[in-house]
């Protein structure tokens, strides 16, 4: 799925980093998607903050707040981490990877939780 053009939408992109805000992962204007800081499920708007962020992250925040994204995040890292220490302390390329990805999650969350809206 790719953005259409939008001037105005790409500024804004360009001033806050040109990331995802919750892994920090740089990604051209057209693969970035806007998430609703209040889930819409929830009876949010874009008024009532929204941040840009990538697909795997959109996703994986569903229709949780950041509270709840942070826990889910945390949840995360410690399946990986029994299953490191169910296998002897072994651990995997792709493990420390996701226990890196959710820690820049937690650390971005933590971060959004005083962010002040755009409108």
């Amino acid at each position: 799925m790719q953005r259409k053009p939008n001037a105005r939408l790409e500024a804004e992109y360009n001033k806050r980093g040109s990331c995802c805000e919750y892994c920090k992962e740089k990604l051209p204007f057209i693969n970035i998607t806007r998430d609703h800081l209040v889930p819409k499920i929830n009876g949010g708007t874009l008024n009532d903050g929204w941040v840009f962020s990538c697909i795997v992250c959109n996703m994986r925040k569903s229709n949780m707040n950041l509270e709840q994204y942070i826990q889910f995040s945390i949840v995360s890292v410690c399946k990986v981490l029994r299953k490191v220490v169910a296998r002897s302390y072994m651990i995997s390329q792709e493990e420390i990877d996701k226990i890196r990805y959710y820690h820049k999650v937690m650390k971005s969350c933590q971060q959004l939780s005083t962010f002040k809206p755009t409108v």
